[in-house]
């Protein structure tokens, strides 16, 4: 429980964070948390999932600090404030390349993505929220350095837009199409991430107010139904005893409350009403077709966005469909519905999501007061 209440603790000084080196020594006070358990509380492999997790997270964090230093280096300040001053400079282009490049390994898009996969489908199931989270954390920080309107690099940035526009949408499809392969449930959800944060990561490069603004709803919204799978994912294990989809079926009729809850997750990410993700899908991609407009290949990359959310829509529902419906399997006869300790804090979890659904202005307020 120390660790758990140790990971927050590090979001929190990550957010209230105004000096670079802060920044840096509270993402890797998140970071710590997330390594130890899985590390102590992790399957057969921990030992080297935990170390794989600790490389790849801990370089990104490395690039980030020598980006940090790199900028000390031309305005002799950490202070976050105090990076407009290089604003324009060939230094400012190297250290937002590296601060940039360190927070997309942390955040596993394509050709990072190797160690996320391994994270999730050896750790618990009360693990996986929390990596996911890491991995979207990336997002907020992105925005804060880079892109609102009154971020210190946001000029030096704008150099970046298209290439992390294109890298976004290769990272959105890819993921989708990793996600198809698989059969274990946990490792399903695993891959479904690297596909979704790129939409924030989308959003972000549009550099338009509505685009990260709708980045950063999404990405909120994206971490409560990511939630809500990953947790109902552990119910059906401890109920079943099987993470494998091509062994379940038809387990609706055993566990109703876990079906329902399961669909509502899969309602979140894939933007069906009232819930969060419509409202965050709507900021998002209205952001990103008014960047659409801007160019003949920004439009095409609005396009493959919209293209890559029917994705989303098949490779969320699918597994849902092959472990709820159909014909239940004569070894699932005994089971049965799981425990309310599992399911009530996932119906919270979707009731904030339907009240952010239906009052979306609870949130977005807070994001135009800064965007």
């Amino acid at each position: 429980y120390s660790l758990f209440l140790l990971f927050p603790s590090g979001l929190v000084g990550v957010v209230l964070s105004t000096n670079l080196i802060e920044l840096y020594l509270f993402v890797e006070i998140a970071l710590v948390p997330a390594f130890l358990m899985i590390d102590l509380f992790g399957y057969s492999d921990r030992h080297r999932i935990a170390l794989m997790y600790f490389v790849w997270n801990h370089l990104g964090a490395a690039l980030f600090l020598v980006g940090v230093v790199l900028a000390f280096s031309g305005n002799g300040s950490f202070q976050i404030s105090d990076l407009g001053r290089i604003s324009g400079t060939s230094v400012a282009f190297w250290a937002c390349l590296l601060i940039l490049v360190g927070w997309l390994i942390k955040m596993a898009v394509f050709g990072f993505h190797v160690w996320i996969r391994y994270a999730h489908g050896n750790t618990p199931t009360a693990i996986a929220p929390i990596i996911a989270t890491i991995v979207g954390l990336g997002n907020y920080v992105l925005v804060r350095l880079f892109a609102e309107p009154h971020a210190p690099l946001r000029d030096t940035f704008t150099v970046f837009s298209l290439p992390l526009a294109v890298w976004a949408i290769v990272t959105m499809i890819y993921g989708a199409l990793l996600t198809f392969s698989q059969d274990d449930i946990k490792l399903l959800y695993a891959c479904s991430t690297i596909s979704q944060t790129a939409y924030s990561l989308l959003g972000i490069a549009t550099l338009t107010s509505l685009g990260v603004s709708g980045g950063i709803f999404y990405f909120l919204s994206h971490t409560l139904g990511k939630c809500i799978l990953f947790l109902t994912a552990g119910a059906i294990f401890v109920q079943t005893g099987t993470r494998n989809m091509k062994e379940m079926g038809g387990l609706a009729r055993k566990m109703p409350l876990t079906a329902v809850l399961c669909i509502l997750g899969s309602m979140i990410l894939t933007a069906i009403p009232p819930l969060s993700g419509f409202q965050a899908e709507w900021i998002l991609f209205t952001g990103i077709f008014s960047y659409g407009f801007q160019s003949t290949l920004c439009l095409f990359l609005a396009v493959m966005g919209v293209l890559a959310t029917f994705l989303s829509l098949v490779y969320t529902f699918w597994p849902a469909v092959r472990i709820f419906f159909g014909q239940l399997p004569q070894p699932m006869e005994k089971v049965k519905e799981a425990k309310l300790s599992m399911t009530i804090p996932l119906i919270i979890i979707a009731s904030i999501s339907l009240i952010i659904g239906l009052y979306p202005e609870l949130f977005t307020r807070f994001l135009n007061s800064v965007l």
